[in-house]
């Protein structure tokens, strides 16, 4: 169990490093910390090299959904998972 919570956490803090870099809301992306949720930060254009400001929004605003869908499949996951160990 701790070495699944420290994988966990190592995979946290990549995403908030990456979606802090990318201009994507780190807070969000943090609960995300599973392996599919870096694969799909890694998969996302970067808000900040946009020159449009109208896009950037859109950008961040897509993105950030994105980041949410993912850490509710996250947490899902997880209890399925615990569900399914503890039997």
């Amino acid at each position: 169990m701790h070495n699944s919570l420290g994988i966990l956490i190592a995979f946290a803090i990549m995403n908030v490093f990456s979606a802090n870099k990318k201009g994507y809301n780190p807070f969000i992306w943090f609960f995300s910390s599973c392996l599919i949720g870096n694969i799909v930060l890694s998969t996302l254009p970067s808000v900040k090299e946009e020159k449009n400001s109208e896009l950037q929004i859109k950008l961040k605003k897509r993105g950030d959904k994105i980041g949410l869908i993912t850490a509710g499949v996250t947490v899902v996951l997880g209890v399925i998972l615990n569900i399914a160990l503890t039997n």
